[in-house]
């Protein structure tokens, strides 16, 4: 699932003492879903492989340093057979001495067992983390530089049985940013019309439908990739940071600053992230936090002939989700925007899981939209919502994919304490989600069961020089679940921008299995209720 573009909403201000509640809810209803996205079907490629088990193929390997950064390595068993052009690398995380700073370059060993059998085309299977489709392979002085993309779980597992029972220890998980991804991101100043990016975007652009299906105006498929003839000499990007095991991390996305931060006692843990913008007159801070308490994951997964039979994951110890705003704009309609932030890191640990080792992840995404009309306008407000039970998704042999929600109940309405001074009417639109995935691969391409809970608010403050000071907040809350992963039009351009020209492998930018979304709950607050108000 991935985040996407933000609504075209509130590019104007509004003419009225406050916007229709129809129309703030159409909002909310269309950030929830861009936020879960959807995706389609693919097909994994072919080839010819050393056979898993065999004599030569040395599983593990390097020290608990290196297993924390670069992931556990199969143990190729009877139990689970591979695809036949997956090719176990031994040496495990020893055999890594470097990653990219965007986690899609590898440079290994060049002595390690079955590297020298890395092929375009092939799927790399090292560890955990280094899992993918090979897409170029190239000297690097005395080592080899493996470059990979996207694949799904279908594409490592033939046949196969994936059984997981453990809790989510918050404690132990490491803070891992990924600067190379900070291009997944977008940034809009609405104030201008003009869009700028961290880094170029290609033709791709991205809008929802009704229905919160992603639309493209640009190419989306591999199949309008140019081969190219080989792989460049030599690659040389700039290294990934080592994990962090302390409180926290920052990181920078675009115009934003994001700190991540985790308290841990006992059973209860919290994890938060702090957003801060300050841009042409507008400041903006906005902290996102789940506290959860004896955290677990339980996933059973199947696979035969290639295909994912029943399987189902849940997710529980989730208790309850917080966000507080403060916001101000000097400059009014001037400095509006809208952004689609993915922070480029995570809380993650590796774990060991015989032939298919995994990470457990957790991860941030955001849309924010600013609609400031007047200069000189403050907007600020807190809520709190409580989880009660786990959620998850159950996958059928039929093929039919059933999410499972928790109930859901505000502990704190931000119509409550909703705040603000202005001459104009003034709203800040946020959808916030936390996803908990259990999945392998690179941070850029992450693919796996996994659950989401996406929270969407709309703050609408009316004009406080008028009869009544309207107040409205429009809440949706949905729950995301599935296996696989999506690339938003945006992220598609920029996956291909990056590795497009980097091997003659079409990259695959689609998973094979569907991701749901299902709604828990949508309520628009009113204060007071009075006609004037939209009452």
């Amino acid at each position: 699932m991935t985040l996407q573009s933000g609504s075209e909403a509130h590019r104007h201000a509004p003419r009225r003492a406050l916007p229709p509640s129809r129309r703030i809810a159409s909002i909310m209803l269309a950030l929830a879903l861009v936020l879960a996205g959807c995706t389609q079907g693919a097909t994994s490629g072919q080839g010819h492989v050393a056979k898993p088990g065999g004599a030569a193929v040395v599983p593990g390997g390097g020290s608990a340093q290196a297993v924390v950064a670069y992931g556990e390595a199969p143990t190729p068993s009877p139990d689970v057979t591979y695809q036949p052009d997956v090719v176990v690398v031994g040496g495990g995380a020893g055999a890594v001495h470097s990653v990219s700073d965007d986690s899609l370059t590898w440079t290994l060993d060049a002595n390690a067992p079955h590297v020298r059998d890395l092929q375009p085309g092939k799927v790399m299977f090292l560890t955990s983390r280094a899992v993918g489709r090979v897409l170029a392979v190239a000297p690097s002085g005395n080592d080899i530089a493996v470059t990979i993309g996207p694949i799904d779980l279908a594409d490592v597992i033939r046949d196969g049985h994936i059984s997981v029972d453990r809790p989510l220890d918050i404690s132990k998980m490491v803070f891992q940013s990924v600067p190379g991804l900070q291009g997944q991101s977008e940034f809009k100043p609405t104030g201008t019309g003009t869009t700028t990016s961290p880094v170029p975007t290609g033709t791709g652009s991205a809008s929802a439908s009704p229905s919160g299906t992603p639309t493209s105006s640009g190419p989306t498929s591999a199949a309008s990739l140019a081969p190219v003839a080989a792989p460049p000499a030599a690659l040389t990007p700039a290294p990934l940071p080592p994990p962090s095991q302390g409180g926290g991390t920052e990181v920078t996305v675009g115009p934003f600053s994001a700190e991540l931060t985790r308290n841990v006692t006992g059973s209860q843990a919290e994890t938060s992230i702090k957003l801060s913008y300050t841009q042409k007159g507008v400041t903006l801070g906005l902290t996102f936090s789940a506290k959860y308490n004896a955290p677990r994951i339980v996933s059973d997964l199947s696979f035969g002939g290639g295909k994912a039979r029943a399987s189902h994951v849940r997710i529980s110890g989730l208790e309850e989700i917080g966000l507080a705003l403060t916001s101000g704009s000097e400059t009014g309609l001037a400095g509006n925007f809208n952004t689609r932030l993915e922070i480029p890191a995570e809380l993650n640990i590796p774990f060991a899981a015989g032939p298919v080792p995994m990470n457990v992840s957790i991860r941030f995404k955001f849309i924010i939209e600013t609609a400031f009309s007047a200069k000189n306008a403050t907007l600020s407000a807190t809520g709190k919502l409580k989880v009660a039970g786990p959620f998850g998704f159950d996958y059928d042999s039929a093929g039919a994919l059933s999410i499972v929600t928790p109930e859901v109940t505000v502990a704190e309405n931000p119509i409550d304490n909703l705040a603000g001074v202005s001459v104009g009417v003034n709203a800040v639109v946020i959808a916030a989600q936390v996803k908990v995935l259990l999945g392998i691969g690179a941070e850029a391409l992450e693919v796996g069961p996994f659950g989401a809970l996406t929270v969407s608010f709309g703050l609408t403050n009316g004009s406080a020089i008028g009869i009544v000071q309207c107040k409205q907040v429009s809440r949706d809350i949905t729950i995301s679940g599935g296996i696989g992963y999506t690339f938003a039009p945006t992220q598609i351009s920029w996956l291909k921008n990056l590795l497009g020209a980097l091997g003659n492998v079409p990259l695959k930018i689609d998973s094979e299995f569907l991701n749901k979304t299902t709604p828990v709950a949508h309520k628009v607050d009113i204060l007071p209720k009075v006609h004037i108000c939209g009452a």
